[in-house]
């Protein structure tokens, strides 16, 4: 599941984990799910890395971005993943794909103007 986010924006993504039959995932407490970004050669440390909450009214991760998360990145393909530690596991929900930071002409105001 390939990203594309123009650079400095919001971007939500919600969740919906299944097991092999199609059974909605059991969160159980403590469960983590994990977000990372790097650079396209998968060198150096993370570039973004989050937590995702998770909304047990609607069971799913939600996976939240801010402006400031990619304010900072070149434009261009860098890759991500996100995974499940559950317990003494550690799951690939999202196996790793483009994340893709793109061009913007407008941007967030710093507020006075």
């Amino acid at each position: 599941m390939k990203i594309e986010i123009p650079k400095g924006t919001t971007f939500r993504a919600v969740i919906l984990l299944t097991y092999e039959d199609g059974t909605p995932y059991t969160y159980t407490s403590g469960d983590v799910m994990r977000f990372g970004v790097k650079a396209e050669d998968l060198s150096g440390s993370l570039l973004i890395e989050k937590t995702l909450s998770y909304d047990s009214g609607e069971g799913v991760f939600v996976l939240e971005l801010a402006p400031s998360d990619t304010a900072e990145l070149s434009f261009g393909t860098y890759l991500y993943d996100i995974g499940l530690e559950s317990g003494n596991d550690y799951f690939m929900a999202v196996k790793c794909d483009e994340f893709i930071v793109g061009r913007a002409v407008t941007q967030m105001s710093s507020g006075g103007e």
